[in-house]
């Protein structure tokens, strides 16, 4: 119950709460910023590409302050909030692995991010293709779901909606990015085998 008055704080203060939260959000372990964008957009549609712009310019001043913070203070700072050494590991594994399309599918996806920004840093991934695929993974995830609300907000009723479809759209969409990676590599080695 604390939790959803904290929320609505958020919501009372419009866009400086989204900003902040979105913010936050991105640099630490919280849920998803949908659980703002979804009911202030269906409280007022018309503003639903403010609503994305205000969160797409807070998310990536929060992966430009994340990616520097894990440079600096990566381990400590993800010990300080309570990361397992296995979930480090984990996300160091799949950078090395898959490199973009990791740091792509984490930023796209509604799963915390804020490990993998850290590891991004403490890695010393390259600044540039860091921060330009993070932002465009982020902002496309943000203007799909404030497009969406959008659309949906002249057809339901506001008091009826759930995340949970939006997050299943999300989860989807990842499903989607990462076969639509391994059918490009697939080509690709085929390709090269000719």
């Amino acid at each position: 119950m604390v939790y959803a008055a904290t929320l609505l704080n958020f919501i009372k203060y419009g866009h400086l709460g989204l900003f902040i939260y979105t913010l936050v959000e991105t640099l630490a372990p919280l849920p998803p910023i949908e659980i703002l964008q979804i009911p202030m957009t269906f409280l007022n549609p018309n503003s639903w590409y403010l609503y994305v712009i205000n969160i797409c310019v807070s998310s990536i001043i929060g992966l430009i302050i994340g990616y520097e913070l894990g440079k600096e203070y990566g381990y400590k700072l993800l010990r300080l909030v309570g990361v397992k050494e296995k979930h480090i590991e984990k996300a160091r594994y799949w950078l090395n692995k898959y490199d973009v399309l990791a740091i792509s599918f984490f930023a796209f996806t509604p799963f915390p991010f804020t490990v993998g920004i850290i590891v991004c840093g403490i890695m010393q991934l390259n600044r540039w293709k860091y921060y330009i695929t993070c932002a465009i993974a982020r902002c496309m995830r943000f203007i799909m779901v404030g497009y969406i609300c959008y659309k949906m907000s002249f057809k339901v009723d506001v008091s009826s909606i759930s995340t949970s479809r939006i997050t299943l759209y999300l989860m989807i969409m990842g499903v989607v990015l990462v076969a639509g990676y391994y059918l490009v590599m697939a080509i690709k080695n085929r390709t090269v085998k000719s």
